[in-house]
């Protein structure tokens, strides 16, 4: 499926909102790599554009999206 990635980059997607253009955004990039929302909270900016091109897929075909964790983190070793 192809998704349109405009403004996935500006919205924050860990809220329950809608990924469209917007008067203003309450996030930002606040360097390469790193996106702080409005309530200081930082995520990889990469991670951010993805979630939010899930969003905008997964509202096509009305399914939801589970923002979550299982609480198991797997360290890479070189």
């Amino acid at each position: 499926m192809l998704v349109n990635e405009a403004y996935t980059s500006k919205c924050k997607a860990l809220a329950n909102t809608e990924v469209k253009k917007k008067p203003s955004y309450r996030g930002k990039r606040i360097e390469r790599g790193l996106y702080k929302t409005n309530n200081g909270t930082y995520i990889n900016a990469d991670l951010n554009g993805a979630l939010n091109m899930a969003k905008k897929s997964m509202s096509k075909t009305n399914l939801k999206l589970g923002i979550g964790s299982s609480g198991g983190v797997d360290t890479p070793r070189e």
